[in-house]
């Protein structure tokens, strides 16, 4: 998630079950404030990374800037590694992707034009 704060070419980013308060601590105050709008997946059966804590960094990130919206979305009966859930995984990753893509298309008038001089850049964690 560190690249999101050093590549300006990424404008979004995906994280899946992100290892907030494991066993190993990772600190994500290096997000402080979060640059770019994201997605983070969760699934509430998840024994690594507790669906609360996961919750609190998405709520957190979402509240650092007001222009910067960061969507949160918990699978039921998901586990880390969403195991017997890739339907429901697939579809919140393929609803997401299409909606920053519905967003980007209506704030331009030519789409292509503007994606030709301007790549975008999707990260994904």
């Amino acid at each position: 998630m560190q690249l999101v704060m050093r590549r300006p070419e990424i404008n979004h980013f995906i994280a899946i079950s992100p290892p907030v308060n494991t066993i190993h601590k990772y600190d994500f105050s290096f997000l402080s404030p979060c640059p770019i709008p994201g997605f983070i997946l969760q699934g509430d059966n998840d024994s690594i990374v507790s669906a609360d804590d996961v919750k609190d960094l998405a709520n957190r990130l979402s509240k650092q800037q007001s222009h910067i919206k960061v969507d949160y979305k918990i699978i039921n009966g998901a586990d880390h590694f969403f195991r017997y859930k890739t339907e429901e995984f697939s579809k919140a990753i393929n609803a997401y992707l299409i909606t920053i893509q519905s967003n980007y298309h209506h704030h331009n008038n030519n789409v292509n034009e503007e994606i030709s001089k301007s790549p975008k850049k999707l990260f994904l964690y």
